[in-house]
């Protein structure tokens, strides 16, 4: 290892390393916000590229296309072949993706590098959060992983900065140093230690810790000790994907999940990121609130509102966040709706940086944050990986269909309809949560259990813990 990284103590070891690794997350939050930037030059008639409407709204889809493809088979490589090495694999596809960027100003070319762009996504959202988990020492694993909401948007922003304020070719070049970079950088961490001991390869495991926690290998026997008798309780308890339909609590657990990507995909979230500069069309193209500012303006607020984030969602509460982060977006989609219908009526152009910046801070504040962290607290360790797979998957596909709907609709009725949508998806999805949403903070799977199944399961559960006292 090179001495920068010896030099640091155990807790900055961590930190590095988890930066070091969100730069694939950095990596594909710019890959995801390219085409909103470059709409302009894309459709400009006497520009290089010339796709019509239509082919726009495949090349903003085709991304989810190639995100299906990857999560299911980035689940297989690690235990395969570790974390580390398929978190690499990401590189070659984002690469090829810049080149062709570069290369060609084909729209057919640009629908294999959006679907380039998706696969290395796929990839890095799947393999990422666990390789970060894996690393990190408890105190400050919660933190890292949270962050990977902000190196995401931070992603976006520094994508939709390049493409506003530099040329096509120099925002390409920029995006294809990113992934070189992390090749690079990644190249020399460790491996998860989690992984060599689910290989049995326990002086691996103990070189891979001891490296993570600055000490010897000889130092780290009880942390070994804790993961090998983690793993081996997980074993006994791991259940197929079959287990997440047939089981009635897990079913429940799935579609309160299921229900929260919808209120957080359907409401606008995808569309915003692919659109921004769309959506800000009737501002003031001339002044000071231009649609690329706009948008610049909004990727900013989303980091912003991430990392204040960090600070409410274990004081308050998931429940009471999500609901309020509802019920704002139905308020803002609606005044959204309002403006867009209205538009010829008003003189403010500044009303939609208004209502579209405060539909993106009340979804920021408790339906995104949220999700993520319902996917790792709803469901217990011994179905989370499957599960994780299966949510990715709806995800994405929820939001290939919002991407094409927004297009369809846009064109065939008006934007205020796409707005009217959003606003109806999140005042159901405010009226469900109110009685359905469950409080997962400080409480343990089988705490969730008695929720979720109410008080015959109670009972069962009071009964079974009385026979084995009688038994004894």
């Amino acid at each position: 290892m090179c001495d920068i990284y010896i030099s640091m103590g155990g807790l900055r070891r961590q930190i590095f390393a988890a930066f070091i690794g969100s730069i694939s997350i950095i990596s594909s939050g710019m890959a995801y916000g390219w085409v909103s930037p470059v709409l302009n030059q894309l459709s400009d008639e006497d520009g290089e590229i010339r796709a019509t409407k239509e082919q726009i709204s495949w090349i903003a889809a085709d991304i989810e296309i190639g995100c299906l493809l990857t999560p299911l088979l980035g689940t297989f490589l690690m235990d395969k072949f570790g974390r580390k090495w398929p978190m690499l694999c990401a590189v070659p596809l984002f690469m090829i993706s810049w080149i062709l960027t570069l290369a060609t100003r084909s729209v057919q070319i640009l629908y294999i590098k959006r679907m380039l762009d998706g696969m290395g996504i796929g990839l890095v959202v799947t393999i990422a959060p666990i390789y970060l988990a894996e690393i990190a020492e408890a105190n400050i694993r919660g933190l890292i992983i949270m962050s990977i909401a902000v190196t995401w948007y931070g992603g976006i922003l520094i994508q939709f900065c390049l493409g506003t304020y530099l040329s096509y070719n120099v925002s390409a070049w920029i995006n294809l140093v990113v992934p070189i970079l992390y090749l690079i950088l990644f190249s020399f961490l460790p491996e998860s230690p989690y992984y060599f001991m689910m290989k049995k390869q326990e002086n691996k495991a103990a070189d891979s810790l001891a490296w993570f926690q600055n000490v010897r290998p000889n130092e780290v026997f009880e942390e070994l000790k804790d993961i090998k008798s983690y793993l081996e309780e997980d074993a006994k308890n791991k259940e197929s994907w079959k287990a997440v339909i047939k089981n009635t609590t897990y079913r429940k657990c799935l579609a309160i999940m299921i229900v929260v990507i919808l209120a957080t995909i359907l409401t606008g979230l995808t569309t915003i990121f692919s659109y921004a500069s769309e959506m800000f069309a009737d501002t003031d193209s001339e002044g000071f609130l231009n649609p690329d500012t706009c948008s610049v303006a909004i990727a900013t607020l989303f980091c912003v509102m991430s990392i204040v984030i960090y600070f409410l969602i274990d004081k308050i509460g998931r429940r009471p966040l999500i609901i309020v982060s509802a019920f704002g977006c139905f308020l803002s989609n609606l005044a959204s709706a309002v403006f867009s219908y209205y538009k010829n009526e008003f003189k403010y152009k500044w009303i939609p940086l208004v209502t579209i910046g405060s539909y993106c801070f009340f979804v920021t504040l408790g339906l995104v944050p949220v999700m993520l962290v319902f996917q790792g607290e709803l469901f217990p360790s011994s179905i989370r990986t499957f599960a994780s797979g299966m949510i990715i998957v709806i995800t994405t596909f929820v939001s290939l269909v919002a991407l094409k709907l927004y297009y369809i609709i846009g064109s065939s009725i008006g934007i205020y309809v796409n707005y009217l949508i959003y606003a109806v998806v999140a005042g159901t999805s405010t009226v469900w949560l109110i009685f359905y949403c469950p409080e997962t903070k400080n409480k343990t799977f089988a705490e969730l259990l008695k929720e979720l199944e109410g008080t015959n399961v109670g009972e069962k559960m009071l009964y079974r813990e009385e026979m084995q006292m009688l038994n004894k």
